[in-house]
């Protein structure tokens, strides 16, 4: 992973928006592949992404 990556809100939001859509949807187009695709970013980035988004929704709860 590319030291000092941070992810931006719209990179987390994207996570919750891919978890609002139908199972079948979420089949098509996979989670890592999507961010991958939407932001430009490797699968390490992708992944910090998704934990960052994890977090925020720990948090809130």
């Amino acid at each position: 992973m590319s030291a000092g990556f941070i992810p931006t809100p719209e990179m987390v939001d994207a996570v919750s928006e891919w978890h609002q859509r139908q199972g079948a949807e979420q089949i098509r187009r996979p989670l890592v592949p999507t961010l991958r695709a939407r932001f430009g970013l490797d699968n390490a980035q992708a992944i910090a992404v998704i934990r960052a988004a994890e977090l925020r929704k720990a948090r809130a709860v």
